[in-house]
């Protein structure tokens, strides 16, 4: 659904760019067409035709599990248990081993109804991929529901598109179930060991969790600190790492992964995945004795940043900050070159995007007429895009070969860094030279090519750049820094509270029609093609609520009244997932009952648990995220996976019946229920599964957790 992003964001697209909130049609991944059951209000979106392969990074929430806690393995590692060859049918069920092991992760026996909805769960998830599971995938993904729900198989979670691709290895598929550890900010050891039983029962159909596995996990303990990825990642075993997360911390510099809280010995991406560990990071708090209060004196690129800025290569962003790991532009890094030779005047660039009153428009005539630019198309420069590595590089190599007391002659080959073939045939040269002269080192053995360069990669480039003919800079000040996020109505807890539903996406993803990254907000295909920081996509987020607030507070003076805190925030989810445009009929059930104001607690929750349509089918996830909403609205708990309430699907089974589902209050008795009708049969009653289980009645008790389908029973 398209939206108008606010001119002020508009303006300063490094970050924002054309943002647009993604309605969520699961709890991280959006859709654009939500629409209110029988009212049919819809909103849709622009239609790119490709589709991402990026994975979508999990959300950190997840609800409680059983207590008992296995421990970790300890034994050495042996030869794997062969995978299971043979393929199960269409239309599974959970076998008895299956259910006995669901029972023990459950630690308790598995009820029917929750054996029917994660049945009916996993047989959608593999008939959506056209998947032929074994039977023990089967019912290694059947305890996954049970845990999560269906909708961990129906949003774009990393573990089902990991699945759904196929061509995963045991460490990675490891990593997509290991996601899901967490309870509140801590990995949960139970979490943890009962994920570890799903995985063996997955890749080897181990139901008794015995075997070795091919593959060895990290705990990463922040200590203090925050993580730049998930907290439990899988590295295949016996091998290096390769790569270890980061983490930050404010006022400390991050000093790498240790064995022990404290002490202990220092991990890096060469040491192997020979056993399961715990690492903690390491953190330094030493006095910065630089200008800029966010460059620490202890950190890698404390150098750099102070040289660069006393020579003038490279100044703060204001305020007395330097924003190391921020990013920079195709239009600053031109500028600053430009600046350094003086700022001589050319003739206009044939660029359609850079107008004549830019403060970078001088700078980008200059560096297309030396050849130190060639734009990003015939008639495009791209002054707002983050400048990747390779860029970064090629427009100093082209700089260097303009100049007098440069050497452009040296070159080497890339063969010892592992990402050398991913680096673009223009720049190839240009990387060569670079790494030959020393003025590019790589970055753990990989060169990132199309990694964007950070303020403190930039600076460090630059100095060992001048350095190479001796100096000789201009001062000069960086443009301007980007502005504060605007101050917004909605409490913190509420921005978190849509935080977790919409979950964090760090590359962009195809989302029904349109594109969508960060925390549900809409980008183009390739915007960020390194994917996206949780800073940038908060930065994102907060400019788009900013322009929901209005339409919320004009909603307000219409009612004449003022929402308290906890329904401003629930609405604003709900806009911000479904699009303002409900706030405009006025004939919506919706719109009537807060404008009346008047109404009990399941009244609001079927009123709004209507709005859970995606590409018009109604989805789990949305009816989730609605009920959700109304405990907050409500109650005021900014909890995600609500058990409050329940919904029930109604099937009539070859009949027909005017109420398709319903929201319930769970532990009371459900009530009244809606009778179908079919043609030459007499309705016996409502069950749990389409054969067998068990009848729900008017006495029956609602489940306390989850989301099922009743099947209506007939006799001729």
């Amino acid at each position: 659904m398209k939206r108008t992003v606010c001119s002020l964001l508009a303006l300063f697209c490094l970050l924002v760019g054309a943002v647009q909130p993604v309605a969520a049609a699961q709890e991280t991944q959006p859709t654009s067409e939500i629409s209110e059951a029988s009212e049919q209000v819809t909103e849709s979106a622009e239609q790119p035709t490709e589709e991402t392969e990026e994975l979508p990074v999990e959300p950190t929430e997840t609800p409680a599990e059983p207590t008992e806690t296995p421990a970790e393995p300890t034994e050495q590692p042996v030869e794997p248990t062969e995978r299971p060859q043979t393929r199960a049918p269409e239309k599974m069920k959970v076998s008895e081993q299956g259910v006995a092991f669901i029972g023990e992760m459950m630690s308790g026996a598995v009820g029917p109804n929750q054996l029917s909805a994660a049945e009916q769960a996993v047989n959608d998830f593999a008939s959506r991929y056209d998947l032929s599971l074994t039977q023990t995938q089967y019912d290694a993904l059947a305890d996954l529901v049970t845990a999560y729900g269906s909708y961990i198989l129906t949003s774009g979670y990393q573990v089902e598109r990991v699945i759904a691709d196929g061509s995963y290895s045991d460490a990675q598929l490891a990593s997509a179930f290991c996601a899901w550890v967490k309870s509140g900010n801590d990995v949960s050891q139970q979490h943890l060991a009962r994920r570890l039983r799903e995985i063996k029962l997955f890749l080897y159909g181990s139901y008794d969790g015995n075997c070795e596995a091919n593959f060895r996990y990290v705990v990463f303990n922040a200590n203090g600190g925050a993580l730049t990825d998930n907290s439990v990642l899988c590295y295949a075993y016996d091998l290096p790492y390769g790569t270890l997360p980061s983490a930050t911390r404010a006022n400390s510099y991050f000093d790498g992964w240790y064995t022990a809280s404290s002490g202990g010995t220092k991990l890096t991406e060469t040491d192997t995945a020979s056993e399961n560990r715990t690492l903690y990071a390491h953190w330094t708090t030493e006095r910065n004795d630089s200008q800029f209060s966010d460059v620490a004196s202890g950190s890698w690129y404390y150098t750099y940043v102070t040289q660069a800025a006393a020579k003038g290569l490279f100044n703060g962003v204001g305020d007395g900050k330097f924003e190391p790991n921020g990013f920079t532009t195709r239009a600053m890094l031109t500028t600053v070159l430009w600046r350094r030779d003086g700022k001589k005047e050319a003739q206009t660039a044939p660029f359609t995007d850079i107008p004549a009153e830019k403060w970078y428009a001088a700078a980008v005539n200059w560096a297309y007429e030396t050849g130190v630019v060639k734009g990003v198309g015939e008639t495009l420069f791209g002054p707002d895009e983050e400048i990747t590595r390779e860029q970064l590089v090629t427009m100093l190599y082209r700089y260097a070969q303009a100049q007098e007391g440069f050497d452009t002659t040296a070159t080497t080959e890339l063969s010892a860094f592992g990402d050398a073939d991913t680096v673009s045939a223009y720049a190839a040269e240009a990387i060569r030279w670079a790494v030959a002269v020393k003025i590019m080192n790589g970055d753990g053995g990989r060169l990132r090519p199309q990694g964007n360069a950070t303020r403190a990669e930039c600076a460090k480039l630059l100095l060992c750049f001048t350095a190479l003919s001796g100096g000789g800079d201009d001062p000069s000040d960086d443009p301007k820094p980007l502005p504060d996020p605007p101050k917004l109505r909605i409490s913190e807890d509420g921005i978190q509270f849509i935080k977790d539903h919409e979950g964090f996406i760090k590359y962009a993803m195809w989302d029904y029609a349109q594109w969508s990254i960060g925390y549900g907000t809409r980008c183009e295909k390739d915007e960020f093609p390194d994917g996206i920081t949780e800073e940038e996509a908060d930065y994102r987020l907060r400019f788009m609520l900013a322009d929901f607030e209005k339409s919320l507070d004009a909603l307000e003076k219409r009612f004449g009244r003022e929402f308290s805190q906890q329904e401003y925030d629930a609405l604003l989810s709900f806009t911000f997932n479904l699009g303002a445009g409900w706030m405009s009929r006025t004939d919506t059930m919706t719109y009537k009952m807060l404008y009346s104001n008047t109404f009990t607690e399941m009244e609001f929750v079927n009123t709004l648990g209507l709005w859970i349509n995606a590409g018009g089918q109604p989805l789990n996830g949305l009816a989730q995220r609605r009920m959700d909403e109304s405990n907050l609205y409500l109650h005021g708990e900014y909890l995600r996976g609500c058990t409050r309430y329940l919904r029930l699907t109604y099937n009539a089974n070859e009949g027909s019946c005017d109420t398709k589902y319903y929201y319930y209050m769970t532990d009371q008795p459900l009530g009244e229920l809606p009778v179908p009708t079919r043609e030459g049969y007499t309705f016996v009653g409502w069950y749990d599964r389409l054969n067998g289980g068990e009848q729900y009645t008017a006495e029956t008790i609602a489940p306390a957790y989850g989301n099922y389908t009743l099947y209506a029973r007939w006799e001729k």
